[in-house]
């Protein structure tokens, strides 16, 4: 069994006019997404900015509550959980923020910040949650004495070691990792991937991964999912999506991507007509306008996740046209 199985998830904020509030739409954010991942297993989240990547962990985790669907934790259902009893689901699910700044107490000291869940979650008194503190600062290494510090004497890749630590304090078996490295320098991005992939590995934990950087997936994940406005349109083993993708969004994604090798020209897609609206529910319009080229393969029949291979899906109406489109 799975060990976060993720169902028909939806997410849609509602849009307010006039005096009273009257609701006249709604925003598409998370438009049905399904998704399982296995214990000590890595999916990447990929796509640009606004498709709905973040938005999706949070609902997952409950900090926003989707507007229906179905999550499941080690066979838990979470979303039927009363707020009250969301405390041991916390135990078992964390999140490393985007933001290395934003995401600290500026008012508690690192060690403060480190023992809280800790003690608020009953697993160790005041004295023995300061020691796993310093214990789990030098495990992202960081020194124990920097326990007594504030989040504004370290930098930006000291404050991200920092929000690992603080979601590694609980031992969870779920991470939701929101761009932890889009905010650090290259040098220290490469040593906080390194930093998660050994922990990864040393308390065998699962990590959702969301990012729009394709290397950085690459080198974490084992499989990755393509969000385009809410929805998932390609899922696979991450060296299949990489080096044969089927959709053509996929396609549009990886030909966005600096080539390594200089002097080496790549052949850029650029995505045509306007952006659908998110105000509209899924329909051909969100493929047959961008990608004209590929109408064929969205305008007639159910746009649905097809199977392409085990553990290969696209999100198309007809596969065949697909799959003649990108041998050519």
């Amino acid at each position: 069994m799975p060990l976060l199985e993720v169902r028909d998830l939806r997410k849609l904020f509602p849009i307010r006019r006039g005096v009273f509030g009257r609701t006249v739409g709604n925003v598409h954010a998370v438009d049905g997404v399904s998704f399982d991942l296995d214990a000590g297993s890595a999916l990447g989240l990929v796509g640009e900015s606004g498709c709905g990547k973040t938005t999706l962990g949070r609902c997952i985790l409950r900090l926003i509550e989707p507007t229906s669907g179905s999550v499941r934790l080690d066979g838990t259902d979470v979303l039927a959980l009363p707020r009250g009893k969301l405390r041991p689901f916390r135990r078992h699910a964390q999140m490393i923020f985007q933001d290395p700044y934003g995401s600290l107490n500026p008012r508690l000291t690192i060690g403060e910040i480190l023992a809280e869940p800790l003690v608020v979650h009953g697993l160790a008194d005041r004295r023995d949650a300061e020691d796993q503190a310093g214990a789990l600062l030098e495990r992202v290494g960081l020194e124990r004495s920097h326990l007594g510090h504030y989040p504004h004497q370290f930098s930006g890749g000291q404050r991200q070691r920092i929000g690992i630590a603080r979601a590694l304090a609980l031992k969870p078996k779920l991470i939701v990792c929101d761009e932890p490295v889009s905010a650090l320098d290259v040098s220290v991005q490469a040593q906080v991937l390194n930093l998660l992939k050994d922990l990864q590995q040393e308390f065998d934990i699962a990590y959702l991964f969301i990012s729009h950087d394709l290397a950085v997936v690459s080198h974490l994940c084992t499989r990755v999912a393509v969000m385009y406005l809410g929805e998932i349109v390609e899922l696979g083993p991450v060296e299949r999506i990489l080096s044969q993708p089927l959709h053509p969004y996929t396609q549009a994604l990886l030909s966005a991507v600096p080539s390594g090798e200089p002097g080496k020209q790549q052949h850029r897609i650029i995505l045509e007509g306007d952006p659908p609206s998110p105000l509209e529910p899924s329909s051909a319009k969100r493929f047959t306008g961008r990608f004209p080229k590929h109408a064929a393969a969205f305008a007639e029949g159910e746009i649905t996740l097809r199977e392409v291979e085990p553990g290969h899906v696209v999100r198309c109406a007809r596969l065949d046209v697909l799959q003649e489109l990108a041998a050519r």
